[in-house]
């Protein structure tokens, strides 16, 4: 699988800055928003189902446990590729080697 996003690139309000890592099921990227806050952005790229997928997410969203990260804002990329993404707090040491 090989990266479909690149630096710079916008998804909602925020711009990529780096990619965190990807896998199988997509990308994950540190972004900064409008608001200048540093988020961590889960691109899923490879869903069959994506309707499913996104209504999973939006129950998920509700959920809180002390040990679930927090979703934020969930959406469809309104690009050509149409993938499901949302955005979560930014974990320890994920994108520290850019300085901000």
């Amino acid at each position: 699988m090989s990266i479909i996003y690149k630096t710079g690139d916008r998804i909602s309000d925020c711009t990529l800055l780096d990619c965190a890592g990807y896998g199988g099921f997509g990308e994950v990227w540190r972004a900064k928003n409008d608001d200048g806050k540093t988020v961590a952005l889960k691109i899923i790229t490879n869903i069959k189902d994506g309707n499913r997928e996104f209504n999973s997410i939006l129950k998920l969203q509700k959920c809180e446990h002390d040990s679930l990260i927090k979703i934020d804002n969930i959406g469809i990329t309104t690009d050509e590729y149409r993938f499901l993404y949302y955005f979560m707090p930014l974990a320890d040491n994920i994108g520290t080697r850019e300085k901000e």
